[in-house]
């Protein structure tokens, strides 16, 4: 089965949060096992998720961030973080 890649909906956001915790050998904080403190600053519709059927198997989310070019011009960027693939997922090609 090909694996799917879109941003989370917001019911499949603790699983997100969960899986990139996996990936960074981390257990979620007691006090917000959902990421709903990620989730205030981290929109759904900035990540991107490969599931593979049920199971994620790579989160990538971004932020805008503003970059100052030589010669001084301000640009948007988007600037990653939550990078995370599963050990089952790695090497993959």
């Amino acid at each position: 089965m090909a694996i799917e890649i879109r941003p989370v909906t917001d019911d499949e956001f603790p699983a997100m949060y969960r899986a990139l915790n996996r990936g960074f050998g981390e257990d979620p904080p007691e006090d917000d096992p959902d990421g709903r403190s990620l989730a205030a600053v981290l929109p759904a519709e900035r990540t991107v998720v490969a599931f593979d059927c049920a199971r994620i198997g790579g989160t990538l989310g971004d932020f805008d961030l503003m970059v100052y070019l030589p010669g001084g011009a301000l640009v948007p960027m988007a600037g990653t973080t939550v990078v995370t693939v599963a050990s089952t997922h790695r090497r993959q090609g």
